[in-house]
């Protein structure tokens, strides 16, 4: 046994010994700090920026002065164009991807805007009102502003909201210096859209079928400036048949259907007449085919008096007050 233990005592004094020397050598050279292994640089961006929507390629002119690296600058311009909001230095540095360079920035806080929504709110339009598709006409894809700069709107405000049914909207506004009122014009193409419900085929539809076409439609919603080019009651579909076909998918227009006769001329139709909650019937002569949704022409046998209403349904006329 004590054979054993001194054949075995140089081993436990070699295992001592190294675990010491690691020890001392742990106490004498600091641990890595990682601030150390960092590269600083910094970037000068303008104070407000306004992007409008899909920007992908921005010049090396958005950055005023950096002495990063080209890479670098290439990820701040990333950076900035994927984003809206305020944005500091240290919420910078988290989106960079580059986490071996801390990027020092000036302004401390830059602002920035989708400029469909900064327009929406400066026009103060309804909630289901949208500006798409705005463009500045410019060499720049962007407006930046510096610190003592800001953005004056100089087309009336109220003949921009009557055009709000063209497809395109000329705005003239201006970059203005605070200090010497300097000011550099600029101009931007948009549209105002108007949230509607539309009808989406289902499925592929051949046209002038004799099936009822609700079935082969679903509701969707969509943004448009023509608004009255959709057809969008599904419950009245049933009065209607598609003129052409239409692949899975399409949005029903107004010019995809035509109504079926619903009251032939001299038919005898059921006319209702309502006024507040007093709702009475009469049978009237039609004096023309009625479709859905036209006002007609009839005449009350009884009284030999001519009345116009309008068609509702099937030889059904309604006459409110």
């Amino acid at each position: 046994m004590k054979r054993s233990i001194l054949l075995l005592l140089p081993f436990f004094l070699l295992l001592y010994s190294i675990a010491y020397a690691t020890e001392a050598y742990a106490s004498i050279v600091p641990p890595t700090n990682h601030k150390d292994t960092l590269k600083f640089c910094t970037v000068l961006l303008p104070a407000t920026i306004f992007f409008p929507d899909k920007v992908t390629d921005v010049d090396n002119q958005l950055i005023r002065e950096s002495n990063c690296s080209k890479d670098i600058k290439q990820e701040i311009i990333k950076t900035i164009v994927s984003i809206k909001g305020k944005i500091n230095e240290d919420s910078l540095n988290f989106l960079i991807k580059n986490k071996l360079v801390h990027v020092g920035l000036q302004p401390s806080t830059i602002q920035i805007y989708n400029l469909n929504d900064y327009l929406k709110d400066l026009f103060s339009l309804d909630e289901n009102k949208i500006f798409n598709n705005s463009k500045i006409l410019s060499t720049k894809n962007y407006i930046a502003l510096d610190e003592d700069e800001y953005l004056e709107i100089l087309s009336s405000k109220d003949e921009i909201l009557r055009e709000e049914n063209k497809s395109n909207i000329t705005i003239k506004m201006a970059i203005v210096n605070i200090k010497n009122r300097d000011s550099i014009k600029i101009w931007i193409t948009t549209s105002i859209q108007t949230k509607i419900k539309v009808l989406r085929s289902n499925k592929n539809i051949m046209g002038f079928t004799n099936n009822s076409l609700d079935s082969f439609f679903v509701e969707d919603i969509i943004y448009t400036s023509k608004p009255e080019g959709y057809f969008q009651n599904k419950e009245a579909l049933k009065y209607y048949q598609l003129n052409r076909p239409l692949a899975e998918g399409t949005i029903l227009k107004s010019s995809d259907i035509v109504p079926y006769a619903l009251i032939k001329n001299g038919q005898s139709v059921n006319v209702s007449y309502q006024d507040g909650n007093l709702r009475l019937s009469i049978e009237a002569l039609a004096r023309s085919n009625g479709y859905f949704g036209e006002v007609i022409e009839l005449n009350n046998p009884k009284s030999n008096k001519k009345l116009w209403g309008k068609v509702i349904g099937l030889n059904q006329v309604l006459i409110e007050r």
